[in-house]
């Protein structure tokens, strides 16, 4: 059966990434956004730049997750699969770590 939405329930679907952050103009008390590349906001009043990159991350953590747990999955496992699929969960932690920038 179909679950409410609202506060305590987990919703099936999320705003599809990649999403991206944007800073606050205000000097002095500044705040993070996180939005969908096209412009839907995500999440606002994010008061850690470094708390805004791990939720704009999200969506490329989940898809690297999902594909390891297949990956892991299978009986025997291409190397070259497993390798891609390393170096995209790789990608996704170091934007998460803003170590892309």
């Amino acid at each position: 059966p179909p679950r409410p939405r609202g506060r305590g329930w987990q919703v099936s679907a999320h705003t599809p990434g990649p999403w991206r952050i944007g800073g606050s103009p205000r000097v002095d008390n500044p705040t993070w956004s996180v939005r969908q590349e096209h412009g839907k906001t995500v999440s606002v009043g994010i008061y850690e730049e470094e708390d805004a990159r791990l939720i704009a991350a999200a969506p490329e953590l989940l898809v690297a997750l999902e594909r390891m747990v297949t990956a892991a999955n299978v009986k025997d496992i291409d190397p070259i699969v497993m390798f891609a699929t390393i170096e995209k969960a790789r990608a996704a932690i170091a934007r998460a770590r803003a170590e892309d920038k």
